[in-house]
């Protein structure tokens, strides 16, 4: 059976008692049906649950870079990369829906669930949905040290 399901917010997920998973910054557009299993009423392909804090070598930006681990479908990311991209400010795009082991290190992240944009600096700390402002900010602090 396939089930279609058009929610206008998060608390719309919850009556269904579906715990969001996939979440553009706090925007379900575009990911209920990557996330959900509607028929078994579960999240498809729980994340680990010990993290791989070894993993995140691969992505670890060069100084004065960051990684964004994104989706194509994610306004925020979209807005988030173009601002960047406008302050010169150098970014390496991880698609977590192409990449098994990018979506493990976002889901951990944020405590099971996919918030994005995630973004990755160069010293392994990570911050969840920032403006450009934030990571100008922190690249400019990890200039310092």
């Amino acid at each position: 059976m396939d089930t279609t399901v058009v929610a206008a917010d998060e608390s719309a997920i919850r009556v269904l008692g579906l715990t969001p998973r996939v979440q553009c910054c706090h925007n379900l557009e575009g990911a209920l049906s990557r996330a959900y299993d509607l028929t078994e009423r579960k999240a498809m392909n729980p994340p680990d649950e010990n993290p791989r804090v070894d993993a995140l070598e691969e992505y670890v930006p060069a100084p004065g870079t960051v990684t964004v681990f994104s989706a194509p479908w994610c306004r925020f990311c979209t807005g988030l990369k173009s601002e960047l991209d406008a302050s010169g400010i150098t970014f390496r795009e991880v698609l977590i829906e192409e990449d098994p082991e990018a979506e493990r290190i976002a889901a951990d992240a944020n405590g099971g669930d996919w918030i994005i944009p995630t973004v990755l600096f160069p010293d392994g700390s990570i911050e969840i949905n920032p403006s450009r402002e934030d990571v100008s900010q922190r690249l400019a602090e990890l200039s310092q040290t």
